[in-house]
């Protein structure tokens, strides 16, 4: 691929050498160590730390730290560029954290000095001036600056529906006045350039040089899904400069989840979220039921959990609707379907119905049990029930009624024959010790009864089930919950 206004169309096969020499500068930086590192007076030797090593047009500015166990005054600072000296200060500027931390020396012991610095890259080294005991200047760390090529920061790097937000600012030291436009690339897809001019506050106090220097646009996504490298860069005279990089999620076919196929008393209720990143409107959902019927919704409501996990793409894409009754028992399968870019719609997957909950049952959350058929409906406040599933009980014990949920007991026991049970959940009143668990088993291991019998009745008074059913109550359930037998 060939060249287009001056810049080059591929440049990713450098960002990784420049990038680690970013990250050696960024190294380079914590090398003069910093105000966390002690409480008590040091030695004979000032501390301190050169923190930042900011490059200026002709110029680069200093900030750091340093202070004397044995004197309490400002320390000169003297800076070396490449081993020629540069110029110095003095750390005077008041900074709380070295209070904090050496309270007996006072705060007046930072430092932020601009010195003069020809064009170039240079290794820029401050060092402190003892004023007592001890015979060493200590170096308080070196920092690779420069300053002849446009520098910057990338702050922020996100995927949005309209494609990857991209935000942070650039100035070039040769035009400091100007504000030239900043290379692109996004991993396999868009590469181009994008322009600064955006006025940055924060930009103008540091670096008082003059004009708009912040970027803030949105490019478009690459044609595939996956991590996706974005590297933004400055450009000048065939020389680049790494103003930042990110990695980035990128997915363009809808994402979501088919939560629910629930039944009621007299009907089935479907319920799930999905959305396409590539919009920030509802995407169509379609449902295919096993005997061939298919019908549609829009995901638009509300699913403030969705928004919690997606925040760009807001709550209202959530899904939930009632089908008739000639639906229950049947498998329904779902789809999102794709807008925009992406390869394909979302299977969102298969759910099966289960059975009508009794209509004679009561109302609200609560456990039903019939006795008679040996079936349990586990049923949520919103009168659908989260699972229903076929149990092992006494004929007729517990009576008809309404019972409580009143006690949790991980392991127990029957009394007798070492027969042991999990997960019991236990509702009966009459303190006798009803409820629902496991199928029981003797102590060496062998059941009372197979899973293949669960539906009649093999119990002396307890609610038997399968393991996974009794490990979802044991988690569902709740202290008061009402257990209605019928």
């Amino acid at each position: 691929m060939g060249a287009e206004g001056g810049y080059p169309m591929r440049l990713m096969r450098r960002a990784t050498t420049v990038a680690l020499m970013a990250l050696l500068a960024t190294i380079l930086v914590t090398v003069g160590g910093s105000a966390a590192t002690a409480g008590a007076a040091p030695g004979d030797l000032p501390v301190g730390g050169l923190e930042t090593a900011t490059p200026l047009p002709g110029a680069v500015r200093l900030t750091g730290w340093a202070l004397d166990g044995n004197d309490t005054s400002p320390l000169d600072i003297h800076v070396y560029a490449d081993g020629q000296f540069l110029g110095l200060g003095r750390a005077d500027e008041t900074r709380g954290d070295i209070a904090a931390r050496y309270p007996w020396a006072g705060a007046d012991h930072g430092f932020d000095l601009t010195l003069a610095l020809s064009p170039g890259r240079h290794v820029v080294c401050a060092f402190a001036i003892n004023l007592g005991l001890g015979d060493q200047n200590p170096q308080l760390g070196c920092i690779v600056v420069a300053n002849d090529v446009p520098f910057g920061w990338l702050d922020v790097a996100e995927r949005v529906p309209e494609g990857i937000h991209l935000k942070g600012w650039s100035i070039d030291p040769a035009a400091p006045s100007s504000s030239p436009d900043v290379y692109v690339e996004v991993g396999w897809g868009f590469a181009g350039t994008i322009p600064t001019g955006v006025p940055n506050a924060g930009v103008a106090a540091t670096y008082p040089v003059g004009g708009n220097h912040g970027f803030d646009a949105i490019v478009p996504v690459p044609s595939r899904d996956g991590a996706t490298p974005v590297c933004v860069y400055g450009y000048r005279g065939g020389a680049t400069s790494v103003i930042g990089c990110a990695e980035i999620g990128v997915q363009t076919s809808p994402v979501g989840s088919l939560d629910g196929v629930r039944t009621g008393t007299g009907d089935v209720r479907i319920s799930g979220w999905a959305f396409d990143p590539d919009q920030r409107g509802p995407v169509e959902v379609q449902f295919h039921a096993e005997d061939g019927t298919v019908f549609g919704v829009l995901a638009s409501g509300s699913r403030p959990d969705v928004a919690a996990s997606y925040p760009a793409y807001g709550d209202a894409h959530g899904f939930a609707l009632e089908i008739p009754a000639r639906f229950a028992g049947q498998s329904v399968c779902a789809i999102a379907i794709n807008v925009g870019p992406g390869a394909s719609n979302l299977d969102l997957g298969c759910k099966r119905s289960g059975n009508f909950i009794p209509a004679s049952s009561g109302v609200g959350r609560r456990i039903v049990y019939d006795n008679i058929g040996q079936h349990v409906w586990l049923v949520a406040a919103d009168g659908y029930a989260d699972r229903d599933y076929q149990v092992s009980g006494r004929y007729r014990d517990p009576g008809p009624g309404n019972y409580m949920v009143y006690a949790f007991q991980r392991y127990a026991d029957a009394g007798h024959d070492g027969i042991t049970m999990d997960y019991f959940v236990a509702f009966h009143p009459a303190g006798v010790g009803y409820g629902f668990h496991t199928i029981p088993v003797f102590a060496d291991g062998t059941p009372l009864q197979d899973e293949s019998k669960l539906g009649s009745f093999q119990s002396a008074g307890c609610v038997r089930q399968a393991i996974p059913d009794a490990i979802f109550l044991w988690n569902w359930a709740q202290i008061g919950d009402t257990v209605v037998v019928i």
